[in-house]
């Protein structure tokens, strides 16, 4: 990724990106032996706090006083280091779903956040193209699973569509930033002109008969399953827009007036309750997090969130079963498998957490947090080889990850490789000075070897 570049001094882009964040932000469990707990990553508020404090942060002469050299070097490397491995993350999701339009989204924020304009630009305009393939297959899909009297099919299909819009609306809307800020004003009159002709195409397309409307399930509550208005499309683009922008009181007041007018809109309520979620309310997430599901029974990002708030609640028996609809809807959730194999690992049943992670594995293969997580799983089983080889997987992607070197360092000291361990040790301490059970187990380790050359050379 490349480095932050000196024309994004003035009018500086400004971007939140909640899902980015997430996607680096999976617990990562941690390792118990001999009554010494092992590592554990930061947990997903710090991450965050990190995150958007780069991200919002303005530039800055004194804060206080003058920053010193050496601090300014440590403080921008720390901040490329973060924002690329959110890239990483968002790019190994693509491996798997490289037509997805939320992950390219994602990815472009971070880019424009690194000042590379021109991978951001690439990123949000793959959008618009995947985006408006995908929404004219689905309403061809609408339509005739409408003519076929299949209305539960056609509903899901609108829906679907529906969440594409909304990625179309907001890569629009990053494009228009992105060419303000770079003083290209008149793209960015372009820009707004391509959104409201897609807005004002997608309300057109496969609008359902007064027939399908009243046949359509839910239909008296107002779910009558049919396209969002352009109205609801542009409103909702607004709110993402306003999120972005870490805007987020701003945002509510806007799912809240959407959900105000058209109460059946899935998407809206999905949005308060992650919304309140993260501000803690989560007795609101939970209303409004079920609402969102009792409409869009198919979202496996409702089911997910749901999920974890049934989890924060302490209610682990509903979480585990919503974190298991979320994967039967979309087996590479990779936020449910984490969060799953966390609770149940929790809980004591490393078995079922392993299985998790494996059927996740397979999906991710190249993501750190999850090969971190598999070579605990395996270490509490003793299979310290396959322990060994998930560990040193996530080395390979995330080389500063504590938490993997110290596993490592482990897994070889089970086997009896005490140099290999040390090793380790070392590197995981460099990355976290406070792993205090590091220090015992170089000291044991060293023991080890003495003992044994003191055996040989008797």
């Amino acid at each position: 990724m490349n480095q932050p570049k000196e024309r994004r001094g003035r009018g500086r882009l400004v971007f939140v990106f909640f899902a980015a964040v997430g996607l680096v932000t999976l617990p990562v469990l941690p390792l118990t032996f001999m009554g010494s707990p092992g590592p554990g990553l930061p947990k997903i508020e710090e991450w965050q706090q990190k995150l958007l404090g780069i991200i919002n942060k303005a530039p800055s002469t004194a804060r206080g006083g003058v920053m010193s050299a050496s601090q300014n070097v440590r403080e921008k490397r720390d901040q490329v280091k973060l924002l690329d491995g959110a890239a990483r993350e968002l790019l190994a999701g693509l491996d798997s779903d490289p037509d997805n339009p939320a992950l390219h989204n994602q990815l472009g924020l971070i880019y424009a956040e690194s000042g590379d304009f021109d991978t951001a630009i690439s990123h949000f305009r793959r959008v618009v193209s995947v985006a408006r393939e995908k929404i004219s297959e689905k309403s061809a899909e609408a339509q005739k699973l409408r003519q076929n009297g299949d209305i539960k099919g056609a509903t899901a299909a609108v829906l679907a569509c529906s969440k594409v819009n909304v990625e179309l609306s907001a890569a629009h809307g990053n494009l228009a930033r992105m060419f303000e800020s770079l003083g290209q004003h008149d793209k960015v009159v372009a820009q707004l002109e391509e959104l409201k002709h897609d807005i004002s195409v997608g309300a057109d397309l496969s609008r359902p008969t007064v027939s399908a409307k009243m046949a359509a399930p839910g239909a008296a509550l107002g779910q009558s399953g049919t396209r969002m208005s352009s109205e609801t499309l542009l409103s909702l683009a607004r709110a993402q827009a306003l999120m972005q922008s870490s805007r987020v009181p701003e945002a509510v007041n806007e799912y809240n007036a959407i959900v105000q007018k058209d109460p059946a809109n899935a998407i809206a309520h999905q949005q308060l309750g992650i919304v309140a979620a993260h501000s803690g309310n989560l007795s609101l997430a939970e209303k409004e997090l079920k609402e969102a599901v009792r409409l869009d029974e198919k979202d496996s990002v409702s089911h997910t969130r749901l999920a974890m708030t049934y989890a924060s609640l302490g209610d682990t028996g509903r979480a585990k079963q919503e974190f298991e609809k979320a994967l039967l809807l979309e087996p590479n959730n990779l936020e449910a498998s984490a969060h799953l194999s966390s609770m149940l690992s929790t809980r004591g049943d490393h078995e079922a957490a392993k299985l998790v992670l494996e059927r996740a594995v397979k999906h991710h293969p190249n993501n750190a947090i999850l090969r971190n997580n598999l070579g605990t799983m395996h270490s509490l089983k003793g299979d310290y080889h396959a322990a060994a080889f998930n560990f040193q997987k996530a080395i390979s992607v995330s080389p500063d990850m504590p938490s993997a070197h110290y596993g490592l360092g482990l897994a070889y000291y089970n086997m009896k490789d005490y140099m290999h361990s040390i090793g380790e040790f070392k590197r995981a301490l460099q990355l976290d000075p406070n792993l205090i059970d590091a220090h015992n187990k170089i000291e044991s380790a060293y023991r080890h070897i003495g003992l044994a050359s003191s055996g040989r050379a008797g």
